[in-house]
């Protein structure tokens, strides 16, 4: 009996030690809890050798200017968000007051947004270094309300392993 605790609890540790593990080519966290409404809640993990692309779900650092917004969604200083890529650098973008947003003339597949926080709306054209990522859900604090981020913004790609 004695044994099996003993197993338990090093198999446990081990566990724990998990999600503070970042491999020697990033400081990006192995794996991240979602537990917001983003994206599905859950599990997800870094994918090594894969591409930022549209689709792609990964871990944004929010701007500064996100953070009053941040703390008053009850989120700690620095904490990363999960979301989309839903469109490349580029790419022309166009968010409409109605919470429509559109990637190069096709109206993407969200609900909007559920309050007023977008800070930008017409149509503009993303810069070398510029990527939209957003939620799934009309709750997602997203590009839609801090507009695009930069590459040295993102962290990833991810993908969901376990779901709840």
């Amino acid at each position: 009996m004695k044994g099996r605790i003993l197993i338990a609890g090093a198999l446990g540790l081990m566990v724990v030690g998990l999600f503070r593990v970042a491999d020697a080519r990033s400081a990006a966290p192995l794996l991240l809890i979602n537990e917001s409404h983003s994206l599905p809640r859950g599990l997800y993990r870094r994918t090594s050798g894969a591409a930022f692309s549209p689709g792609a779900v990964v871990a944004v650092i929010p701007p500064a200017s996100a953070g009053p917004r941040l703390l008053a969604l009850g989120y700690p200083p620095g904490q990363r968000l999960l979301k989309r890529i839903a469109a490349a650098p580029g790419a022309e973008v166009c968010a409409r007051e109605t919470g429509l947003v559109a990637v190069d003339g096709l109206v993407l597949d969200i609900p909007p947004l559920q309050d007023a926080s977008r800070v930008w709306t017409g149509c503009r054209r993303l810069g070398p270094d510029q990527w939209l990522v957003l939620g799934e859900t009309a709750r997602s604090f997203d590009s839609r309300s801090f507009g695009p981020v930069s590459t040295a913004a993102l962290e990833g790609p991810y993908r969901l392993v376990r779901s709840w």
